[in-house]
């Protein structure tokens, strides 16, 4: 089927770019996915790729400049087809562009939605799968998308993206989501395309540019819809991580490692699964680490020291080497460890203590290392 192409949104600052170059000649045939056109906004370049298989007809001429949503080219079954026959016929430009909003729309979307959609050729499924069926499609929801799309597209242009960039999903809206979305914004190969939480008040806006997206319960969907590749767990609150981590992992969702670039991972450290490491945290060599651990900033986990899993950590915390630590352990700010303790599962250890002795299991350790079992 022939189809019409249309310019597409690089920038949602921007209205226009200029076509710099179109990289294939007329008639030319075209396989789905090639390189077609380079755009060029003020702030970046942007390689355009054909959506189907055909035969180039280009309409408008590189150097020019052209608006977002603007028919540029077609791709036709035969390489003499009258173009002007595919423009003029109602149904084949429609097939092109994406289904009316007024025929989907229903009372989902309000007016500015609908009208911010429509200019910007986002098909509708996309925008309603994205919000679930109870929430309505505000102008601020497609903002939040058309946002997305432009910071992928400017990481792609100017970061060298390639089409593995793992899709992150963020479970968790609060404070945590803006400490993972600063160390997604800085890593090029991943990226956040959306935020669930359970917060009434987060449901259809957007932290940091990404969109909220409905309840922790829509992540299965969401995956099976293929919508996203792994899941970040943006909660520090141990209890919580753990069960939202162990409950999503019985239902096949993957998660990721998300750390920050300036961490240091020494030589054949290892983690597992799900492990929030922030900014200037360290894995010595030979240092091993489970699943969903948090660590907050300047963490140090020193040479050959063991850690289980759902253990969270203060910022601050410096290990000796040869350290062992159980499983939901949780430490405060500003802890010292000396070399070959063993720390036992689900103790506390609060802030401001200099370990010097092991710690039994199900133990609190209070500033004064007084031991309550």
């Amino acid at each position: 089927m022939s189809v019409l192409l249309y310019a597409p949104m690089v920038n949602v600052n921007e209205e226009q770019m200029n076509l710099v170059e179109w990289h294939k000649q007329p008639k030319e045939f075209v396989n789905k996915g090639e390189l077609l056109a380079t755009f060029e906004t003020t702030k970046s370049t942007y390689d355009f790729h054909a959506t189907d298989p055909g035969f180039f007809v280009p309409l408008v001429e590189a150097g020019s400049q052209v608006t977002v949503g603007e028919v540029i080219a077609a791709l036709t079954d035969q390489p003499n087809e009258d173009i002007q026959n595919l423009l003029s016929v109602e149904t084949k430009t429609e097939e092109a562009k994406p289904q009316s909003l007024q025929q989907t729309a229903d009372n989902r979307w309000t007016r500015k939605a609908e009208i911010l959609a429509q200019r910007h050729n986002i098909p509708p499924q996309e925008m309603e799968r994205r919000v679930s069926a109870d929430n309505r499609i505000t102008e601020e929801v497609v903002q939040a998308y058309l946002q997305q799309k432009s910071t992928t597209a400017e990481k792609q242009a100017n970061q060298g993206f390639s089409n593995a960039t793992e899709r992150i999903l963020i479970l968790g809206g609060g404070n945590v989501a803006c400490l993972v979305l600063d160390i997604l914004a800085r890593i090029p190969q991943q990226t956040a395309v959306a935020i669930l939480d359970d917060n009434p008040a987060l449901q259809n806006t957007t932290i940091m540019g990404v969109p909220v997206l409905g309840n922790l319960d829509r992540a299965k969907s969401l995956f099976d819809q293929n919508f996203f590749d792994k899941a970040a767990l943006a909660v520090g609150i141990l209890p919580t991580r753990r069960e939202l981590f162990e409950r999503l992992t019985t239902l096949g969702i993957p998660f990721v490692n998300i750390i920050d670039p300036s961490a240091i991972i020494g030589v054949n450290a290892g983690m597992g699964t799900g492990n929030m490491i922030m900014a200037f945290c360290r894995l010595g060599p030979e240092s091993q680490i489970g699943d969903n651990n948090f660590l907050s900033a300047y963490v140090n986990i020193e040479h050959h020291n063991k850690m289980g899993s759902h253990c969270t950590f203060g910022p601050g915390v410096a290990m000796s080497g040869g350290v062992t630590i159980g499983s939901s352990v949780r430490f405060g700010t500003g802890i010292y460890i000396e070399p070959r303790l063993t720390i036992g599962s689900n103790s506390v250890i609060a802030s401001g203590v200099t370990l010097t002795a092991d710690v039994p299991d199900n133990t609190v350790v209070r500033a004064k290392a007084n031991f309550h079992n």
